[in-house]
């Protein structure tokens, strides 16, 4: 279960000195529900002390995705243990079809303090340096890498970025 490995990461990370904030799918601001968006994850504006804080923001959402997966319910549906309920899979079908235009996470940046956001899904990721890395990647991100023989062949990726 993949669980088991994503449960010890961070959901994003924010890189103060290059204002870079890294994330799976890339970080949306609905305005319409007051709330910052990732996957199935959400902060309400008003659950922040400064709504513009990149780094404040990143906390919070790794504080919710550590209460995710630390619940043992997640796990058990997911190797199917139990029978899902609505709750989880409201949370699974949310993190699985978030795919927001990348016309979205821009904008979403440009109000948090004009960070950068980079992000790897479908896409390629980058290291703990906040830098395009040809070997990181994101979560079913795909790359083309010569294999042993020098074939170019598409290559899996795992995380979006490692913890320091």
């Amino acid at each position: 279960d993949t669980y088991n490995l994503i449960k010890t990461l961070d959901v994003c990370n924010y890189d103060s000195e290059r204002q870079v904030l890294t994330s799976h799918h890339g970080i949306i601001r609905d305005e319409e529900k007051k709330c910052y968006c990732l996957g199935a994850l959400q902060v309400p504006f008003n659950q922040m002390k400064n709504p513009t804080d990149p780094e404040e923001l990143a906390n919070i959402f790794n504080k919710k995705h550590k209460e995710h997966m630390d619940d043992r319910f997640i796990h058990l549906i997911r190797s199917n243990a139990i029978a899902s309920t609505p709750v989880y899979d409201n949370y699974f079908n949310n993190t699985t079809a978030f795919r927001p235009k990348p016309e979205d996470i821009f904008k979403c940046g440009q109000t948090l303090k004009k960070t950068k956001q980079k992000y790897g899904h479908y896409g390629l990721g980058v290291d703990q340096h906040q830098k395009i890395d040809n070997y990181t990647m994101g979560l079913n991100s795909w790359k083309i890498a010569p294999n042993e023989r020098g074939d170019k062949k598409g290559v899996p990726g795992l995380s979006c970025f490692q913890p320091h």
